[in-house]
């Protein structure tokens, strides 16, 4: 079947004829062209079944604020190990080095990993180290991961290619320590046909003896109804989807509630489309439809 096609989809296809799977943003960058360029030609190609669009979500995850001072400082529960391993210390000499949120979080890890121990005593609780952590399973675990993060964004898929989402999500219940970022890209990819396409011999001007005559209408598409489609592509080239559904609207909320008088002319058959046998299973509240009445009554002086 032959194909007529504008540059920017003749560009567009010889890009991912020797380049598949290419997003939006590529597709721009490689080929030079606007955004808006590369959308529209993407969507021709589309409605000519020559290209594939499909929709991808990537997991990306950063240090938060906490974590980025983890990553300067040491994780909250290590500094306070580096406090006791010398011997106890009282919670206002821990205080005097671990100061608001880092004191609680280095206290409540610290213990659940094991490490400590709590000691109520008469002039207060003191801290003491219960063994040294150093070099067991759990003390390079959270710190690894943070270092693997650092300043930068990492997909969640190197995360756990590499091992570290266990970890990344044990660090992500702790406030502002690791965000978690989605993305969502398009990945546009030629169908069978467009992967066939020749350009060459499309720029060639040959003529195709086996392409389809063009189709010969007695008519022409209604005035309305062209200037409909033209709305409809003018929103579906600036990234919108068309969706079909069942929904409709009772006369209550569509004219009524909008206070327009019974003998508008927008109420006839000829520019309104009514459903035969389709009720409304509930119209309005009791104070709403009184409220319509009441609108109507006053404003346009009869009985509603």
């Amino acid at each position: 079947m032959s194909h007529v096609l504008h540059d920017i989809e003749k560009q567009i296809i010889k890009l991912l004829q020797s380049t598949p799977n290419l997003t939006e943003e590529q597709l721009a960058q490689e080929t030079k062209l606007s955004m808006d360029q590369i959308r529209r030609g993407v969507e021709w190609l589309r409605q000519k079944n020559l290209a594939d669009v499909r929709d991808h979500t990537t997991t990306f995850y950063s240090l938060g604020k906490n974590g980025l001072d983890a990553l300067k400082n040491g994780l909250p529960e290590r500094r306070l190990v580096a406090l006791v391993k010398d011997g106890p210390k009282t919670f206002d000499e821990i205080r005097s080095s671990l100061q608001g949120p880092d004191f609680n979080a280095a206290i409540a890890n610290a213990k659940k990993n094991d490490w400590i121990n709590i000691e109520k005593m008469d002039t207060g609780s003191k801290i003491s180290l219960k063994q040294n952590p150093i070099g067991n399973s759990t003390w390079n675990t959270f710190p690894n991961t943070i270092d693997f993060i650092g300043e930068k964004k990492v997909s969640a898929e190197e995360a756990e290619r590499l091992h570290y989402t266990g970890t990344i999500n044990s660090l992500i219940e702790r406030p502002d320590f690791i965000i978690k970022h989605e993305e969502k890209t398009k990945t546009v990819s030629l169908s069978e046909t467009g992967k066939n396409i020749d350009l060459e011999k499309l720029d060639s001007d040959a003529i195709d003896v086996e392409a389809d005559v063009p189709h010969v209408h007695a008519a022409r598409i209604h005035p309305l109804k062209d200037t409909i489609n033209e709305i409809r592509e003018t929103f579906v080239h600036l990234g919108f989807t068309e969706i079909n559904g069942n929904l409709s609207q009772s006369s209550f909320w569509n004219f009524d509630a909008l206070f327009t008088p019974q003998d508008h002319p927008a109420r006839e058959l000829q520019d309104t489309f009514y459903l035969k046998d389709l009720n409304a299973k509930q119209l309005a509240t009791p104070t709403q439809i009184k409220n319509v009445s009441s609108a109507h009554k006053k404003g346009w002086r009869y009985y509603w």
